[in-house]
C-alpha cells in the first residue's frame, strides 16, 4: 500500500493543477500509520461545478492502485477538521 502512494500522489496533483483544485491526503496514509486494510482519507478542495468530477476520479484512482478511498468535498467538513488536515496532511499540488 505504501508503495502505491507516491504514484497516487503525482496523478491527484496532477489532476489538481489541470483542474484548478488540490486535494488533501490525510489520516494515517499520511502520518505514516497506514495498515492492512487502512482507507485513504481524501479532502477534494475544488470550485462547486468540479467537486463531483474531483471525487469520482479520486476514487478511480484508488482503486486503480488497491486502495480503499474515503474522499469527501473539503467543503463538507468543519473548518477545525480542514485545518487540521492541512496540517498534518499532504496538500496536492
Amino acid at each position: 500500500m505504501r508503495s502505491a502512494l507516491p504514484t497516487l500522489d503525482a496523478a491527484l496533483a496532477d489532476y489538481a493543477k489541470a483542474h484548478s483544485g488540490r486535494f488533501i491526503r490525510y489520516g494515517s496514509s499520511a502520518t505514516g500509520r497506514l495498515r492492512l486494510g487502512s482507507d485513504i482519507d481524501l479532502l477534494a478542495d475544488f470550485p462547486d461545478s468540479a467537486i463531483i468530477e474531483a471525487c469520482r476520479v479520486a476514487d478511480g484512482l484508488c482503486a486503480r492502485h488497491g486502495l480503499i478511498p474515503d474522499t469527501r468535498p473539503a467543503a463538507w467538513v468543519s473548518e477545525r477538521m480542514l485545518a487540521q488536515a492541512m496540517t498534518e496532511g499532504i496538500v496536492l499540488p
